[in-house]
């Protein structure tokens, strides 16, 4: 039982590890587009790369770790669960592991959460200069430049545009 827990727990630390900084480095974001700190937004993009590479070696640490776990408790790999792991626990191991998966899963909604309020932040900014720059020009706001930097009237989304 102490290998599982053991297991469990460094699991869980590198997990909570990753979702802090992706929480940290989301908030840089939108506190930087709040400030009108613009300047930060390159570096913290080479952040959020950094972040993606290690969010997909975490994917396969994750693997490996419903491999041993699975291992530790006789079981299938989909069935290797931190809550199939709670459940082969004694009650205060039991209860300590159920709580930090439920604050690992409390951060992965926190960090959902934060992605949507960005992009809808950043989403609406762009309309807003879209509109903004639609009537200095004269342009119908429905006007959209390709990446060749033409005009094209009409609603262009990432589909059509890809056309164009």
């Amino acid at each position: 039982m102490a290998s599982i827990l053991a297991l469990c727990d460094d699991h869980l630390t590198r997990e909570e590890v990753l979702l802090a900084e992706l929480l940290f480095s989301l908030r840089q974001v939108r506190d930087a587009f709040f400030q009108r700190n613009l300047d930060v937004l390159p570096t913290l993009r080479m952040q959020q790369q950094q972040l993606a590479q290690k969010a997909i070696e975490m994917a396969s640490a994750r693997d490996r770790f419903c491999a041993a776990l699975a291992d530790l408790l006789g079981v299938s790999m989909q069935e290797a669960t931190l809550r199939t792991a709670a459940q082969a626990l004694p009650p205060p191991a039991r209860d300590q592991l159920l709580q930090r998966r439920a604050q690992l899963a409390a951060m992965v909604r926190e960090v959902d959460q934060l992605c949507q309020h960005n992009a809808a932040l950043l989403g609406y900014a762009r309309g807003f200069f879209a509109c903004l720059f639609a009537g200095r020009t004269g342009a119908d706001v429905s006007e959209r430049y390709d990446r060749q930097g033409e005009r094209h009237n009409g609603t262009y989304g990432p589909l059509l545009e890809a056309r164009v």
